[in-house]
C-alpha cells in the first residue's frame, strides 16, 4: 500500500507521520522524497517508540552528509549532483552562445537521465521472499 504524506510544513509532516506510524496498518517501510524528510521520521519514530530497522525501514534520496551519521545509518539512493551541475552549466552555456531570449514556452522538452546508485547503510531490514 503506498501512502503520502502531504506537501506541507514539517509540523504537519511530522503530524501526519506520527499518525500513518501510530494506525493499526502500519507500514513496514517508507522511502522518503529526500534524506531530510528520512531523518525527520526518525524522529517521529524515536518519539513513538519505533526502532529503526526493526520495527520499520527507511530510506532516503540524495545522500546528504548527515546520513552517513544517522543512528542508525540511513539507507539512500545516491544522485550524481556533481553530473547535474556540469550539466546546467552547459545547457547555460549553449544558451549564452546562441544569444537569443529563451522563454519556457519557446524551449522543447528535454529529458536528461542523471545516475543515481543505492547506498545501502543500515536502516533497512532484509527482504526475503518466498516462492
Amino acid at each position: 500500500m503506498v501512502r503520502r504524506c502531504p506537501s506541507s510544513p514539517d509540523a504537519e509532516r511530522e503530524e501526519a507521520l506520527a499518525v500513518l506510524l501510530a494506525s493499526s496498518q502500519r507500514p513496514t517501510a517508507l522511502v522518503a522524497a529526500n534524506d531530510r524528510y528520512a531523518l525527520l521520521a526518525y524522529q517521529v519514530c524515536k518519539k513513538a517508540g519505533i526502532t529503526i530497522p526493526d520495527d520499520l525501514s527507511i530510506v532516503g534520496f540524495d545522500d546528504i552528509v548527515f546520513s552517513r551519521h544517522a543512528d542508525p545509518p540511513l539507507t539512500t539512493i545516491r544522485v550524481e549532483k556533481e553530473f547535474m551541475g556540469r550539466l546546467a552549466v552547459r545547457l547555460l552555456h549553449a544558451r549564452l552562445l546562441a544569444g537569443t531570449r529563451h522563454t519556457a514556452a519557446a524551449e522543447p522538452t528535454v529529458c536528461h537521465y542523471t545516475p543515481v546508485s543505492l547506498i545501502e547503510r543500515q536502516s533497512c531490514r532484509a527482504f526475503v521472499t518466498s516462492l
